[in-house]
């Protein structure tokens, strides 16, 4: 086994000394036992040691190093434009990041390693993700250098959805794995955020960087908790809608205000 940075030599570099060993905020939410653990950490000078030294050296490296020219200006805020290439790159790397920020968290995670890890073989193979992983990128305009969060919704060993976001300087990624449907994934961003991110994975249209709208300390702290649906999900939730009248709505409405009278009376 190998020992390896949780982030590269290059990532690192982008820092201040100061900022190196920084403490810096982490948590991991789990729906199904209701529980939230919370820890701050150097995050940018931790290691792990579950890596076999083979992929260490040989593709893992690869993917660091095709990341690098991409993920540097985003990390920095340096004016560029993200296309198809740097999307598919940066995309493949902060999963990887993902899977070694879940070996360092170990505990109620080291079963969800074991079913997300099998990705590793299909990035290794096809240079590809899943068609249920979706990865978005926003620019974080806050003091906050770093941050890294995780949501579980289900069970550990069975997940349903699995939510990471990591903050390193301006640039913030999410990665979202969808454990129901092998669909993409559709999401209801809190309002108050506004249009603040860009899916790169699945790819998209090319867009400037830095993005117009900023992710500041306290609307990162929104962005780490969407609603998350398959597509089938929303499709289905909008022909409910249609069915009903505004009518039919608004006496639903009004039924449903009734029925709660009623419980406080009696």
């Amino acid at each position: 086994m190998s020992k390896e940075h949780l982030w590269p030599s290059w990532a690192r570099a982008t820092l201040l000394d100061t900022e190196k060993d920084m403490v810096v905020p982490h948590s991991i939410e789990s729906s199904e036992a209701v529980s939230v653990r919370e820890w701050d950490a150097p995050a940018f000078s931790a290691t792990l040691k579950r890596v076999c030294l083979q992929c260490n050296n040989g593709w893992m490296s690869d993917l660091e190093h095709r990341a690098q020219p991409y993920a540097t200006p985003l990390i920095l805020g340096t004016p560029t434009t993200v296309d198809a290439s740097a999307q598919r790159s940066l995309a493949i790397w902060a999963y990887l990041k993902c899977l070694l920020f879940v070996t360092v968290a170990g505990g109620q995670l080291a079963d969800v390693y074991a079913v997300a890890s099998k990705t590793f073989f299909e990035i290794q193979s096809h240079d590809l993700l899943p068609l249920h992983t979706s990865v978005f990128v926003a620019h974080h305009v806050g003091p906050r250098q770093g941050q890294y969060q995780c949501r579980l919704l289900g069970k550990p060993d069975r997940p349903v959805c699995f939510v990471q976001t990591f903050t390193i300087k301006q640039l913030t990624i999410q990665v979202v794995n969808n454990y129901l449907v092998r669909a993409p994934i559709e999401f209801e961003r809190d309002p108050r955020l506004g249009n603040v991110d860009q899916r790169i994975w699945p790819t998209g249209a090319d867009f400037d960087w830095p993005m117009e709208n900023g992710l500041d300390d306290a609307g990162l702290t929104i962005y780490t908790g969407p609603q998350v649906h398959t597509a089938e999900e929303s499709r289905r939730a909008q022909r409910t809608r249609k069915k009903l009248s505004p009518s039919a709505r608004r006496n639903k409405r009004l039924a449903t205000k009734r029925a709660r009278r009623r419980g406080r009376r009696g």
